[in-house]
């Protein structure tokens, strides 16, 4: 398990400084913050992923925060675990999904 720190911001003001953890592996999540946390994050996870899919397939174009944020939902859990930790591998994945999910846009584009 690691440690980060995240700028919050708040009407693009930094208004604080959060901290938190990106775990190793599911177990130790679970060790760490209990089995029915992890359940209750894991369906509060899984609750907005489908909102925000239904909400961008409301969407006639996607801007960049709305592609990153669907690069992000599209991130499955060994993908994650595989880069979780490295700041570098991270970013490499997240452009990747976001270069991935913009080819998808202008193949849908292309065939409308």
């Amino acid at each position: 398990m690691k440690t980060f720190n995240s700028d919050v911001k708040s009407k693009g003001k930094i208004v604080g400084v959060a901290e938190f953890c990106v775990y190793d592996s599911v177990d130790e999540a679970v060790a760490t913050l209990s089995e029915e946390l992890c359940l209750e994050l894991i369906n509060v996870q899984t609750k907005t992923r489908s909102l925000n899919a239904v909400r961008e397939g409301a969407q006639d174009k996607m801007g960049k925060k709305a592609v990153t944020s669907k690069a992000m939902a599209s991130i499955t859990p060994e993908e994650f675990m595989a880069v979780a930790g490295d700041p570098v591998r991270i970013r490499q994945l997240l452009e990747a999904k976001e270069r991935q999910i913009k080819d998808e846009l202008l193949t849908q584009g292309s065939e409308e």
